[in-house]
């Protein structure tokens, strides 16, 4: 797959609810927005934006060297609100760059300086995601980028259709039920998730030869198909 097809997906996965979105803004980043706070989406075309309120502002970027998958997520925090104020531009600008795509999650900071000698400190995260398996996204609130996982799993190994049966049935589709649950995905987001990791199932695994077998094909569809009954039953109940 190439970067058009990670750029679509990313975009996809900011279109779920703002609830969804927030809470996972608030693990990233260690905020405290709450429910109801007004958020928007920037395209920019390597990247998704969340405005969050007037001031708030977070980039989300895919990135892929040598097999490795990684997301960036940088904070903007105050930046707007500063040089609204400001008279003069900002006179110093540290940031810090991004020299190696490594399999570990990194944290770095950005600092601002105004005149007056206004400080902001901004938080870096770079997710490795070969450190991740569907289960720990969902503890530690990212489960929105689930999709991205189906790289990691991938990887360069073929991998036999048991170890992708227990992983689309028993820890992709656990690991939503599980965020569903706990109430960090609504059900909208529950089966709209699925129906982005099943678009990446398809993509990874069409060469693969088992899948040439109608029966594996059901598999695939069942484990990950939207479940529109559930939707209408919790639609009906006055409880979606």
């Amino acid at each position: 797959m190439d970067m058009s097809e990670d750029i679509w997906m990313l975009r996809e996965i900011f279109q779920l609810s703002n609830h969804a979105l927030l809470g996972m803004v608030n693990q990233l980043f260690g905020t405290a927005y709450k429910a109801g706070a007004p958020v928007w989406q920037e395209q920019e075309s390597r990247s998704v934006c969340l405005r969050i309120g007037e001031e708030c502002r977070y980039e989300f970027q895919g990135r892929r060297l040598d097999g490795c998958f990684q997301i960036s997520a940088e904070e903007h925090r105050y930046i707007f609100d500063y040089e609204s104020r400001m008279v003069r531009p900002v006179i110093e600008i540290r940031e810090p760059r991004v020299l190696c795509f490594g399999k570990k999650e990194e944290e770095q900071r950005a600092t601002l300086e105004f005149p007056g000698k206004e400080r902001i400190t901004l938080k870096v995260h770079t997710l490795g995601l070969e450190e991740y398996s569907p289960g720990k996204l969902e503890e530690q609130g990212l489960i929105l980028f689930l999709p991205f996982l189906f790289y990691s799993f991938a990887g360069t190994r073929k991998r036999k259709k048991e170890e992708w049966e227990h992983f689309l049935i028993q820890d992709v589709s656990g690991a939503l039920e599980k965020g569903f649950r706990k109430g960090s995905l609504t059900a909208f987001d529950q089966q709209r998730m699925k129906q982005l990791c099943r678009h990446m199932a398809w993509k990874l695994l069409c060469r693969e030869c088992w899948m040439s077998d109608i029966e594996n094909q059901e598999m695939i569809l069942h484990a990950l198909e939207a479940d529109l009954d559930f939707l209408r039953r919790l639609s009906v109940s006055g409880t979606l």
